[in-house]
């Protein structure tokens, strides 16, 4: 029976694509057919069947309990730049399924379909920073970067839980080292956190002897319900990583003896961030496209994200759009998109220290800023608007963890 169907829905198709109407040089933006896969039909098998055919019609393929697999949009061929699925894996098929990046149901407040009907009968594409449906006519990428960054600001309760744990951290840290004092860095003091994003913070002490008291500290975070995950503890630093689980946030937790170098990398950071505030959402981007592709994380050896923002700034300094959000975020990318098999960051606050040494992902990284600046590229320039059913930066980024509301009326990135 799954067979006769899907093949009555191909001979459907074809029919469809023989008639007269389909002379005309495009199809119109609702003009679109849904195929059911029943029986014992896998997403592969689906997937396979819908890049075979003519890529003239818009084919979506639902998997009862998976939601939409693939969609097929005018002008998609078989070399069309892979982009990232809704459940967060890297594509790297060459089908023109793989240029679709959807909200994955098996989040519970993801929606059952990403496109709805307003009241004008017009058709709204739904996204994590556009819930409530946005119009894909006049739909420029400037405007959505904006409601994107809206959503992954920090709410003034994540922002409150954070200054909590800070407390805490100094609470528990002075009751075995009254004189150690706890600093806060990384992005949270930039101004730059994702609600995603780990705290970090660097206890100061005053003798390389309190070192070896770290792992009292340890146990009196522990007690107070700060999770340690693991740690390090060497002659004169340490290190921490805790989880607070009643807020479901992660703490970074550095010792150092003496003033941290932390203190003049923060105030560096602020007075640049002041200078080229077009780098904040530029940096927002980059980092959420090299995170879905695991590109983004030291600890993977990946790109760190002091390294990601000081290219970002260092670029800023010397690009005419510095101002330009849409126009500095693919200028950036065309630049990193190609080069050798090495990358040199230089630490603007240490002459010879290269932030990216430990990079092993360049090739990887390289990938994803090309596929992303052919993505939006092609979003902006085909006659077709851009691939069908979908925004600019949802050609490009993945929907996985962007649907959890966590208050009425909001979807917000965990």
């Amino acid at each position: 029976n799954a067979t006769v169907s899907v093949l009555n829905c191909f001979l459907c198709l074809l029919t469809r694509q023989m008639a007269p109407k389909l002379s005309s040089p495009a199809l119109a933006e609702d003009d679109s057919m849904c195929l059911t896969v029943q029986g014992s039909q896998s997403a592969a098998d689906m997937g396979r069947f819908a890049t075979g055919l003519s890529a003239r019609s818009a084919l979506s393929v639902d998997v009862p309990g998976e939601g939409s697999v693939c969609s097929a949009s005018p002008g998609a061929s078989p070399s069309a730049s892979p982009s990232p699925h809704p459940d967060g894996t890297d594509s790297s098929s060459s089908d023109a399924c793989s240029s679709v990046a959807t909200p994955s149901s098996s989040s519970p407040s993801a929606p059952g379909r990403y496109t709805r009907k307003g009241g004008d009968g017009k058709t709204l594409l739904l996204t994590p920073w556009y819930p409530q449906g946005v119009g894909k006519r006049g739909l420029k990428l400037s405007g959505e970067i904006e409601a994107l960054s809206a959503m992954l600001e920090l709410t003034s309760e994540e922002t409150a839980h954070r200054h909590m744990i800070r407390t805490m951290v100094q609470q528990t840290v002075a009751a075995v080292l009254p004189t150690a004092t706890v600093k806060v860095f990384g992005s949270f003091a930039y101004g730059l956190s994702l609600p995603s994003s780990a705290l970090d913070l660097v206890v100061e002490v005053s003798d390389a002897s309190d070192v070896a008291l770290v792992s009292e500290v340890l146990q009196n975070a522990q007690a107070a319900g700060m999770l340690v995950k693991n740690s390090v503890v060497q002659a004169e630093c340490a290190f921490a990583k805790m989880h607070v689980a009643s807020v479901g946030l992660d703490v970074n937790l550095s010792f150092a003896v003496g003033p941290s170098s932390v203190r003049k990398c923060v105030a560096h950071v602020r007075k640049q961030m002041e200078a080229y505030p077009a780098a904040k959402p530029v940096f927002a981007i980059c980092r959420l496209l090299l995170q879905q592709a695991r590109c983004g994380d030291a600890a993977t050896s990946g790109l760190p994200s002091y390294a990601l923002l000081c290219m970002i700034l260092e670029f800023c300094a010397t690009h005419a759009d510095a101002h330009d959000v849409p126009k500095l975020l693919l200028a950036f990318m065309r630049k990193h998109a190609k080069g050798g098999s090495t990358l040199v960051v230089e630490d603007p606050l240490s002459a010879g220290n290269n932030l990216a040494d430990g990079c092993r992902r360049l090739p990887q990284i390289r990938s994803v800023f090309v596929n992303s600046v052919k993505s939006l590229e092609k979003w902006m320039t085909t006659k077709q608007t851009g691939f069908r059913g979908r925004t600019p930066l949802s050609s490009v980024l993945s929907y996985t963890g962007l649907w959890t509301e966590t208050r009425p009326g909001a979807v917000r990135f965990l």
